[in-house]
C-alpha cells in the first residue's frame, strides 16, 4: 500500500485520510439559509425511492424557482389566505430542493470519476447557479417577513425568530455582488478540482502520470515523486488558494461579517468562538502533542499488521455491526444497501475523499469512500456510516456541525466494538490500535490545520504568498511534532493535500472538538459494556441545536471543561500503555 512505502511520510498520511471526510461540498455551503424540511418520500413508501444509480439527472433551472418565487409575491400582494401562499411556498422549496438534488447528483458521479467531462461541467455549472438559488430562496424569505402574513407564517410554516431574520430592517445578504463572488469562489474551487484530476509530473525530463508512478514505486522512487510533485504543483496551489482567501474575505464583508471566519462559524452553528477554539488547540499543543512525540519515536506503524479489505467484505463487516446492534441503526444501514447509496469501490480516477451527501428530493443520504482497500475502511465506512445514520434519522437537520460529527466519530468506536464475530483476534486487535493512533492524530494534527488556517487568514491580503504558506505550513508541523526533521519541502507544501481548506474553511476544529465528544462514549462503553451505545441512542434525536447543549443535556463535559484535556491524555496513555503500542 502506498502509505507504507515510504517510511518518511508515514506518520502524516494516517491523518491525512482523516483529513478527507467532510460533508459534501453542496452540504458545506447550506449554513447561512435555513429551510424547512421536505415532505420527501421516505415517510411513506420507500419503495418509491430509485436506486442511485437510476436516479435521473436533469439540469435544473433556476428560473423555475425565481418564477416559485414571484408566485408567492404576488399572492401575498393580493391578500392570499394563508393555505394558499404555503402551498406556494411548497413550490419554492420543491425547486431548491430539486436543484440541491441535482447538484448533489452531479457531485458524486463526477468524483466517481474525474475523468467524466459531462457531470464534471454540470457539476461546474451547479456550483456557479448555487449562489443564484440561495438569492431566490431569501429573496423569498423577505416577501414573507415583510408581508401582513409574516406573524402567521412564523407560527404556523417557517421557524421562531424567521421575522426578526428577515423582516424590515434586516441585511440582505446574498446582493448581487455577493453573488458574483461566490460564483468566482466556485470557479476557483473547480480550478483545484481540476489540478487535483490526474496530476502530470516531470521526472528526469519525462511527463509522467503521478498515480500511475506511486502505484509502481519503491520507497525511495515515492518520496522523490512526491517531493516533486509538490515543487512542481505548490506555485499553482498557492495561486488558487490566495484567490479564495481573497475572494472569501469579500463575501464575508459584503454579507456583513467581521471576518470569514466568522462568517464560516456562524454557518456552521458553533457555540464557541474563534477564540476558544484557539485556546482549545493551544491546550492540545501543550498537553496531548508531547504524547504523540513519544509515540511517534516509537514508530507505531511497526506494531500495526494491514488486512486486505475488498469492496464486499467492506460492506459485509460494518453491516455485521449494524446488525447487532439493531434497531434504527440496522434500518438505516439497509435503506443505504438497499437502495445502492454508497460509493466505497476503489478507483484511479476516483477523487481521494470521503464524505457524505444528502440527496433532498429522496431524503436520502449517500455515503461516499475512497478506500485504502485495508483493515483502515472500516473505520472510514463506520464513519461515514455515522454521518448516513443522523442524516437518515434527523432528515439531514444540519444544525451543529460539531454535532454531526460527533454522530460519525462515536459510530467508529460502536463499530470496532461489535466485530468480534466477524473478524479474528489479530485484526480486531489492529484495527484497534488503528484507531488509537488515528484518535491521536485527529487531536493532533486537525489542532494544528486549524492552527494554519486561522495563522494564514490573518495574514494581510499583501502578504498572501506561496512562501508565507509554506512557511505557516512548516512552522505548524514543527510545533505539533509531526515535522521529521528531513522532509522540509514536503512539510512545507503538503497543505495543498487538505481539500478542507479549499472547500469548508474552518472545518477541521470540529474533528477535535467531536472527538473529545466521542472518547466519552467510548469511555462510557470501556466503563461498562454497551453503555456508551445507550447514550449515543439517547443524543440521536437532535433536541437540542449544538453539541454542547446536546452534551450537556446527556450529563457529559463540554470539550473546553477545565481538566478535560488532562483527562483525555491520562485516557489515550493508559490505552497505548495497554495495546502494545507503546513500547
Amino acid at each position: 500500500m502506498k502509505k507504507k512505502l515510504c517510511s518518511i511520510i508515514c506518520a502524516l498520511l494516517a491523518a491525512l485520510m482523516l483529513a478527507s471526510c467532510a460533508a459534501s461540498p453542496v452540504e458545506a455551503m447550506r449554513g447561512l439559509i435555513e429551510y424547512a424540511a421536505p415532505s420527501g418520500l421516505r415517510g411513506g413508501d420507500e419503495a418509491d425511492i430509485p436506486r442511485f444509480d437510476d436516479m435521473d439527472y436533469v439540469r435544473p433551472d433556476t428560473g423555475a424557482l425565481e418564477a416559485a418565487a414571484d408566485a408567492v409575491g404576488t399572492a401575498l400582494s393580493a391578500g392570499a389566505a394563508l393555505d394558499d401562499v404555503t402551498a406556494l411556498l411548497d413550490e419554492c422549496y420543491n425547486e431548491y430542493y430539486n436543484f440541491s438534488t441535482m447538484y448533489t447528483l452531479a457531485e458524486i458521479r463526477y468524483l466517481r470519476d474525474l475523468t467524466d467531462e459531462y457531470y464534471g461541467a454540470e457539476y461546474s455549472w451547479c456550483g456557479e447557479n448555487w449562489s443564484v438559488v440561495q438569492q431566490q430562496m431569501e429573496r423569498m424569505y423577505t416577501l414573507c417577513a415583510t408581508s401582513e402574513l409574516a406573524a402567521e407564517l412564523e407560527r404556523e410554516y417557517f421557524w421562531e425568530g424567521f421575522t426578526a431574520d428577515y423582516g424590515e430592517g434586516s441585511a440582505q445578504m446574498y446582493t448581487e455582488r455577493a453573488v458574483a463572488l461566490m460564483q468566482r469562489e466556485s470557479e476557483l474551487l473547480n480550478a483545484y478540482y481540476d489540478l487535483t484530476a490526474q496530476p502530470q509530473i516531470v521526472l528526469d525530463g519525462e511527463s509522467v502520470d503521478y498515480e500511475s508512478y506511486l502505484s509502481g514505486a519503491d520507497a525511495d522512487e515515492y518520496a522523490r515523486a512526491v517531493n516533486e510533485y509538490y515543487r512542481q504543483y505548490n506555485a499553482r496551489f498557492a495561486g488558487i488558494y490566495i484567490d479564495l482567501i481573497r475572494t472569501r474575505r469579500a463575501i464575508a464583508e459584503e454579507m456583513g461579517y467581521e471576518s470569514y471566519e466568522a462568517m464560516q462559524y456562524a454557518s456552521y452553528e458553533r457555540s464557541y468562538t474563534p477564540a476558544e477554539a484557539a485556546e482549545f488547540v493551544a491546550g492540545v499543543r501543550e498537553k496531548l502533542v508531547p504524547l504523540y512525540e513519544e509515540l511517534m519515536a516509537l514508530d507505531p506503524g511497526g506494531n500495526i499488521i494491514y488486512s486486505y479489505m475488498s469492496e464486499r467484505r467492506l460492506m459485509k463487516t460494518v453491516g455485521a455491526a449494524a446488525e447487532s446492534i439493531g434497531g434504527d441503526v440496522r434500518e438505516a444501514f439497509e435503506f443505504m444497501r438497499a437502495h445502492g447509496l454508497y460509493s466505497i469501490e476503489q478507483s484511479d480516477t476516483k477523487a481521494s475523499m470521503s464524505f457524505t451527501a444528502y440527496l433532498d428530493s429522496y431524503d436520502a443520504p449517500f455515503v461516499f469512500v475512497s478506500p485504502y482497500c485495508d483493515t483502515e475502511d472500516i473505520l472510514t465506512l463506520a464513519h461515514e456510516f455515522g454521518h448516513f445514520l443522523d442524516s437518515y434519522y434527523n432528515y439531514n437537520a444540519y444544525e451543529s456541525l460539531d454535532l454531526s460529527e460527533f454522530f460519525s466519530q462515536s459510530m467508529e468506536y460502536i463499530v470496532m466494538g461489535r466485530l468480534s464475530d466477524v473478524l479474528d483476534g489479530e485484526e480486531l486487535s489492529m484495527l484497534r490500535r488503528i484507531k488509537l493512533v488515528s484518535t491521536l492524530d485527529t487531536y493532533v494534527m486537525q489542532s494544528s490545520f486549524a492552527e494554519f488556517e486561522q495563522r494564514v487568514y490573518a495574514l494581510p491580503d499583501e502578504e498572501l504568498s506561496a512562501e508565507a504558506i509554506n512557511a505557516i505550513s512548516l512552522d505548524t508541523a514543527k510545533e505539533f511534532g509531526y515535522y521529521d526533521g528531513v522532509s522540509e519541502d514536503y512539510y512545507a507544501m503538503s497543505w495543498a493535500d487538505i481539500t478542507h481548506f479549499f472547500e469548508s474553511p474552518f472545518y477541521v476544529i470540529s474533528y477535535v472538538v467531536s472527538s473529545d465528544a466521542a472518547q466519552q462514549i467510548h469511555a462510557l462503553d470501556c466503563e461498562n459494556a454497551g453503555a456508551g451505545l445507550e447514550k449515543y441512542l439517547e443524543m440521536l434525536p437532535r433536541e437540542y441545536e449544538t453539541l454542547l447543549d446536546t452534551l450537556a443535556a446527556a450529563g457529559l463535559e463540554s470539550p473546553f471543561a477545565p481538566g478535560r484535556l488532562d483527562a483525555v491524555e491520562r485516557q489515550l496513555r493508559a490505552e497505548l500503555d495497554a495495546s502494545g503500542l507503546a513500547g
